[in-house]
C-alpha cells in the first residue's frame, strides 16, 4: 500500500512537472501533458559499439576540459574518467530518448564544454526540450552497474546547483559499461531526493545515496535483481577496457581538437555520434 501511495505521489508530480515560459524570465507551472506522460515511461534501450565508442571520445574531452576541478571534486584520474563515462553516457541515452519523442528540433543540451564546469557553463542544464510557448530543463543521471555497487549516487552539491538552475529533475539510466541494453527510467522530481541519505565517501563532497533495491522498482519499473541480471546479460558490444583507452586518447587530444573545427554544440543524437566517431581512429592512436 505504501508503494502504490508513492508511486501515485510520483505520477501527480510528474504531471506538474515545472516548465518556463518563453516570454518571460521567471519559472511558472504550466500544462505539458505529453512531456509528462512520456517521462513517466520506463523501458529498456539498445546501445551500440559506435554509441558506446562515441561516448569514450566525448568523455575523454570531458575530462580534460574539467582538469582544474576542485580538489574535494577530484576523485583520482581512474575515477574521474569512468565518472565522465557515465555521465556521458547517461545524457547521451537521454537525448536520444527524448529526440524520438519530441523531435530533435526540439531538445537542447550542454554535452561539451571546452572551459570544463566554470563559468557559465554552471548556469546550464544538460538537457532542455523546448516546445512552441514552453520548455523544461533536465538533467542526465546514469548509474554503470559493477558487482560491488549498492547505491545509486547524487552529488549533493550539483543537485544543489542542478536546482538553482531551475531543472525539474532527473532522467535516470542504468546500464553496464560496454552493454547492448540499459533501462531507462521515468522522471525523478529534485524534491525525491529530499529524503535520500547524504553521505561522505572521504572525499568531502557528499553524496546524496538510495539504495538501488529501492530505486528499481520505484523508477525503473523492475526489481533489482532481475533489473541487473537483465542488464549484465544482455549482449557485451564493446570492451571496458576499450572504452577507457578510446577516452584516455581523447584526452590527449584534448588541445588539438579545441583548436580545430571539432564542436558538438547544436548536434542531434545522430550528429553527436557520427562527429565523435570521425576522431575515434586518431584517438585509439593517441592512447
Amino acid at each position: 500500500m505504501a508503494a502504490a501511495l508513492r508511486n501515485a505521489a510520483y505520477r501527480a508530480s510528474v504531471c506538474q512537472v515545472r516548465c518556463t515560459r518563453l516570454d518571460t524570465h521567471t519559472l511558472r507551472d504550466v500544462a505539458a501533458p505529453d512531456l509528462s506522460n512520456s517521462l513517466w515511461a520506463t523501458g529498456d534501450v539498445e546501445i551500440s559499439r559506435d554509441e558506446w565508442l562515441a561516448t569514450a571520445v566525448i568523455a575523454g574531452l570531458r575530462v580534460a576540459s574539467n582538469k582544474a576541478r576542485a580538489p574535494h571534486r577530484s576523485r583520482g584520474a581512474q575515477k574521474n574518467l569512468l565518472n565522465d563515462i557515465q555521465g556521458v553516457a547517461g545524457e547521451l541515452l537521454a537525448i536520444r530518448v527524448l529526440e524520438s519523442q519530441h523531435g530533435a528540433g526540439n531538445v537542447e543540451h550542454a554535452i561539451l564544454h571546452w572551459s570544463g564546469g566554470t563559468g557559465e557553463v554552471q548556469e546550464k542544464v544538460d538537457i532542455v526540450v523546448r516546445d512552441d510557448d514552453w520548455s523544461i530543463r533536465l538533467e542526465g543521471k546514469c548509474h554503470l552497474d559493477e558487482d560491488n555497487k549498492r547505491m545509486f549516487l547524487v552529488n549533493r552539491t550539483a543537485h544543489q546547483r542542478s536546482a538553482a538552475r531551475g531543472a525539474a529533475g532527473y532522467l535516470p539510466v542504468i546500464g553496464v559499461l560496454g552493454h547492448a541494453t540499459a533501462r531507462v527510467g521515468r522522471l525523478v522530481a529534485h524534491a525525491e531526493l529530499d529524503d535520500w541519505e547524504p553521505h561522505n565517501y572521504g572525499y568531502d563532497d557528499v553524496a546524496l545515496r538510495r539504495p538501488l533495491r529501492d530505486v528499481a522498482p520505484e523508477v525503473f519499473a523492475a526489481e533489482w535483481e532481475e533489473l541487473r541480471a537483465s542488464l549484465q546479460g544482455s549482449d557485451k558490444v564493446a570492451r571496458g577496457e576499450t572504452i577507457k583507452d578510446l577516452a584516455r586518447g581523447a584526452m590527449r587530444r584534448f588541445e588539438e581538437l579545441r583548436g580545430s573545427s571539432f564542436e558538438l554544440a547544436g548536434l542531434a543524437h545522430a550528429e553527436l555520434i557520427e562527429r565523435a566517431l570521425t576522431e575515434s581512429r586518431a584517438c585509439w592512436r593517441a592512447r
